[in-house]
Parts: structure tokens; C-alpha cells; sequence
């Protein structure tokens, strides 16, 4: 009766992988509902990325899960910074036709407000504490391509 075990996991903490992946996949669906900084903060979010954060505390050996679901790059590009797009960028100067500023502006991020800013850099900070590989990770993923 007890869970299957993976390389990187205990049977308690297996238990909370399927949590930790539906958390993550939910925090991606999520609608952008914070307006601007100003805004209602968005508690629904906000729970969804402390839980997340909670959860690693408790069970660390769920790091690389967050690599896998490919969850840093959600975390920069769609809650802490603008998804810019650079095919607008482009097409702006190459494209004989007219470009739909709609289709191509940059998607705006989740996390507008200060408490969601702070709870979604806790957790990234969370994830690449004490992981060399997470860390390595978010510069190549994230933090590069920012200046790129």
C-alpha cells in the first residue's frame, strides 16, 4: 500500500508529489488578475505560491520536480517579469504586412502586487537555496535571456 518510490524520494514525501506537480500546473493556468501594483492582491495566487514554498521547506528532495515541470521559467516569464515577445520585435521591421500589436505585446506578469512580487521570489529563492543545479539553472533560463 505504500507509494512508488523515485530516486530522489522518501514514501512520505512521494506522497506530495503529485500535490507539488498540480500546484505547479495550476500556478500556470492561472489567470493574470492583479491590475497593476496597486491592485487587490490576488490571494488565490498568493496561497498557491506560499503553499508551494511551505512545501519545500518541509520536503526539499521536491526541487528537482520544479526543474522538471519546467516551473523556473513560469516564475520569471509569466509571474515576476512581462513575457516579452521578440517575434514582435522583429516582424515590427520586417513584415511587408501590418502586425497586430494584440497578438504580439508582451503578456503582462501575474505578480503585480508587492505581497504576490515577494511570495513568488520567496519561493524562487526557496528553490535554488542549497541546489547548485536549480541555481545554474535559473541564470541560464532565466536571468540571461533577461539581457539578452
Amino acid at each position: 500500500d505504500s507509494p512508488v518510490e523515485t530516486a530522489h524520494t522518501s514514501p512520505t514525501m512521494s506522497a506530495f508529489d503529485g500535490l507539488f506537480v498540480t500546484l505547479i500546473e495550476s500556478i500556470k493556468g492561472h489567470p493574470h488578475v492583479e491590475e497593476n501594483e496597486y491592485s487587490h492582491v490576488d490571494q488565490l495566487l498568493l496561497g498557491k505560491l506560499t503553499l508551494l514554498h511551505k512545501l519545500i521547506g518541509l520536503f526539499p528532495e521536491l526541487k528537482p520536480l520544479a526543474r522538471e515541470q519546467d516551473f523556473f521559467s513560469e516564475l520569471f516569464t509569466n509571474c515576476l517579469f512581462d513575457n516579452y515577445n521578440e517575434q514582435y520585435d522583429q516582424s515590427v521591421w520586417t513584415s511587408p504586412a501590418p502586425i497586430s500589436v494584440e497578438e504580439h505585446k508582451p503578456q503582462s506578469s501575474k505578480c503585480k502586487t508587492k505581497e504576490s512580487r515577494v511570495a513568488a521570489m520567496n519561493l524562487l529563492l526557496q528553490l535554488v537555496r542549497a541546489e547548485d543545479r536549480n541555481l545554474l539553472y535559473v541564470f541560464e533560463t532565466g536571468i540571461i535571456p533577461l539581457f539578452q
